[in-house]
């Protein structure tokens, strides 16, 4: 298992356990904008769609 740089010549994620915290990185994020989706939705529980929906059709002015 490893993931190389584009040109081959050094390995980005080349240890279990650079893996790992990369998919641990994956689901927090994850996590993050579920619950982003659920605060801009008023809703309780919100799938894996309707979290993309919510997020790609809202609005934070700065």
């Amino acid at each position: 298992m490893g993931l190389n740089t584009p040109d081959g010549i050094r390995k980005i994620i080349d240890s279990e356990a650079k893996f790992n915290s990369i998919k641990l990185l994956r689901d927090e994020v994850s996590e993050l904008g579920k619950n982003l989706a659920i605060e801009l939705t008023s809703r309780y529980w919100i799938d894996d769609l309707e979290t993309l929906k919510a997020l790609r059709e809202s609005y934070i002015a700065e």
